[in-house]
């Protein structure tokens, strides 16, 4: 799968730039900014087409958002920041950081919280 994060559907588009001069006969910075968003809307769909739709898609667009399972970190604060509520079941997921920044520690509570739940 290819990610790709461009700001696009709820929250807009906007198509900014200096619109030059029409007296030299190039475009308006708007309608240069519209010709890269048809390109890269067209490069898109050529990458939903042969990779599967979903493989890539604008920031805030979900056509089917997944339900996945999740485990909860023990901290309702990451849960949130994680931005799904915790780490999805049956995925690797890879715990980095500075050293005694609690990588360990969170890797433990994971592990506490998969007990728990059986």
């Amino acid at each position: 799968n290819v990610n790709l994060s461009v700001p696009s559907g709820s929250y807009g588009i906007q198509l900014l730039g200096k619109k030059k001069s029409k007296s030299d006969g190039s475009d308006s910075g708007e309608e240069n900014m519209s010709k890269k968003y048809l390109v890269l809307k067209q490069a898109i769909d050529q990458i939903n087409t042969s990779h599967g739709k979903g493989s890539i898609m604008f920031v805030g667009e979900c056509a089917s958002p997944r339900q996945v399972p999740m485990v909860s970190t023990g901290s309702f604060a990451l849960d949130i920041a994680l931005g799904v509520g915790g780490f999805p079941k049956g995925r690797v997921v890879e715990i980095y950081g500075p050293k005694a920044s609690g990588e360990t520690n969170l890797a433990l509570h994971v592990i506490a919280e998969v007990q728990k739940q059986g």
